[in-house]
């Protein structure tokens, strides 16, 4: 059964025009080596069934006689899934950690800043020290660090004599800074109303020494309400 050379529909014997596109179909006949039995365009992977290899088209492998997709193909789809999973939960984790710190108590925050200062003396970080204090009265010691520091003989002897006036302030009695193995806060009792921009401290903190004693003191001092953040006020 011969095929329409122009449109490849099938065509009855004896039929002298194509029921389809209406192309002479004597004229295809009378040249045999043009138009004589060819097959329609069939598409190329519902034809792959009888042919071996594999189609790859727009970046995806598919499987020679069904059409499906490869292993290779559902691989990349899967790591694409796992990749765009991840990234959502490293968004949820960062918004789930600022809601956290944001949400946090004002006695829970200003007792993380005090022993983030107090974790500065024991550093010796006078500029870490410095960062928890009301930055509007430690701002001109900032800008004139440089010049103290070389007063004093360097910020590193300017941060021994501020580290040795607070311990003996809280202690009582002068003694080497550079003992002290860590301070710690045990109690932290807040009198603060909301909306209040200062709030009273009553502190008991623990001063451990390197030679594993351990002196315990009552402390009280302020702290300051400074762009939604809490600072020890001078």
């Amino acid at each position: 059964m011969p095929f329409c050379g122009n449109c490849g529909t099938k065509v009855e014997a004896g039929e002298k025009f194509c029921g389809n596109c209406g192309a002479n179909i004597e004229e295809q006949l009378s040249a045999p080596a043009v138009y004589q039995a060819q097959a329609p365009v069939q598409n190329p992977v519902e034809n792959m069934g009888s042919q071996p290899g594999q189609l790859e088209q727009d970046g995806l492998v598919l499987a020679a006689g069904n059409g499906a997709v490869s292993p290779a193909a559902k691989g990349s789809k899967k790591g694409l899934v796992i990749a765009i999973c991840a990234a959502v939960l490293v968004v949820v984790a960062a918004v789930l950690i600022f809601l956290g710190i944001s949400t946090a108590s004002p006695a829970s925050r200003m007792q993380r800043r005090s022993q983030e200062f107090f974790d500065q003396i024991v550093e010796m970080d006078l500029r870490g020290m410095l960062a928890c204090v009301d930055p509007t009265e430690t701002q001109q010691v900032l800008d004139s660090l440089d010049a103290l520091s070389q007063y004093a003989g360097g910020e590193d002897a300017v941060m021994q004599l501020l580290s040795r006036s607070f311990l003996q302030m809280a202690v009582g009695e002068a003694f080497d800074p550079t003992t002290v193995e860590a301070i710690t806060i045990e109690d932290f009792d807040v009198d603060y109303e909301e909306g209040d921009r200062y709030a009273d401290i009553d502190a008991t903190v623990n001063i451990h020494f390197k030679d594993a004693q351990t002196t315990q003191t009552k402390m009280v001092y302020q702290m300051v309400e400074y762009e939604n953040n809490w600072y020890i006020a001078t």
